[in-house]
């Protein structure tokens, strides 16, 4: 994967009660998970932190830059897009447990071969910009709506030139378990869903 990767971790997982990205799925936390998937290919893989940090895993970790601490994911993409080694870089929220490495890379081919400035997935007209890829071009985009106090990501999507794609775009190999894959785990009743899900895979 000629690609950076970051896994957006510094929520405050209000309606979950705890963090996310501690919770046990399998005989691994979700973090782990996301970690162990992506790592083998990745050119660098980091976590985006609040004020505090995972002494858990030997990862590279960014905390928000101090203007725009707490000020959501966008915060972390331009924190993400300040550090990167990479133009092409690939975000995935940590409440995203099913997320695949193949759909990743896919994104990433996209993003490389065509001129838009990130690849967004689709699902029933709603975005998916936490599990996306950007190229490194977006953070002077991303830093002019911080400091206009917008941190809303479907704005700064609206001012960048996407590409977006739903499962009919991707190959056929890669459309099973498409919902799955961009599923979300906010709160405790999804928390025991992905359980679930867990047990049937």
């Amino acid at each position: 994967m000629n690609a950076s990767v970051f896994i957006l971790a510094g929520g405050q997982s209000r309606r979950m009660g705890r963090n996310k990205a501690l919770l046990p799925l399998g005989n691994e936390t979700v973090m782990e998970r996301l970690i162990s998937e992506f790592r083998p290919t990745a050119l660098e893989i980091a976590l985006l932190i609040n004020e505090n940090g995972y002494t858990e895993w030997d990862v590279t970790q960014f905390k928000d830059e101090p203007p725009y601490q707490g000020c959501g994911p966008l915060a972390g993409i331009y924190t993400a897009l300040k550090h990167t080694t990479s133009d092409y870089n690939l975000f995935i929220a940590c409440d995203m447990p099913f997320v695949t490495r193949e759909v990743g890379e896919w994104m990433i081919k996209q993003l490389h071969n065509s001129q838009a400035d990130a690849i967004i997935p689709y699902e029933d007209e709603k975005p998916h910009p936490l599990f996306a890829t950007y190229h490194r071009r977006c953070i002077d985009q991303v830093k002019a709506q911080l400091e206009d106090g917008n941190f809303r990501i479907k704005s700064f999507l609206e001012k960048i030139k996407i590409m977006r794609f739903d499962r009919c775009d991707l190959p056929f190999c890669l459309q099973q378990n498409f919902e799955q894959i961009f599923w979300n785990m906010n709160d405790k009743e999804a928390y025991e869903k992905a359980k679930e899900m867990m047990n049937r895979s």
